[in-house]
């Protein structure tokens, strides 16, 4: 893993597990998603792979505030949160990494898929 990444999460984490999903964003990338246990709990993360996605298609260097309030409204749906431009999702007690990483990958692809559907967010 890309050691630059590591600024993005919280502190005392070590991604130790890394799943090639059987998902796929609407441009047919495969999505990768981190699965990760620290002193907050366990949480899967897209380690800001969206994000970056989404600036890599415009041509703004920033999203703008309407951007991510949408983003976050989008997220909210799944019960994922943004973080530092992390897509994070915290497991609930009795919720499986397979079952957090279906929810976050959703995620992901209803973020990209609002984004081509309507040119922007």
């Amino acid at each position: 893993m890309n050691k630059s990444y590591k600024w993005f999460l919280p502190e005392s984490t070590n991604l130790t597990r890394r799943v090639r999903t059987s998902y796929c964003y609407p441009d047919g990338e495969v999505i990768d998603l981190f699965c990760e246990s620290s002193k907050d709990g366990k949480f899967v993360t897209d380690i800001g792979e969206t994000i970056r996605w989404l600036l890599s298609h415009t041509t703004a260097d920033c999203l703008s505030e309407q951007q991510i309030q949408r983003i976050q409204g989008i997220l909210s749906r799944y019960g994922v949160k943004l973080y530092q431009g992390i897509f994070v999702g915290y497991l609930s007690d009795d919720e499986s990494f397979d079952d957090a990483l279906e929810r976050l990958a959703s995620a992901c692809i209803a973020i990209r898929l609002h984004h081509f559907c309507n040119d922007s967010l």
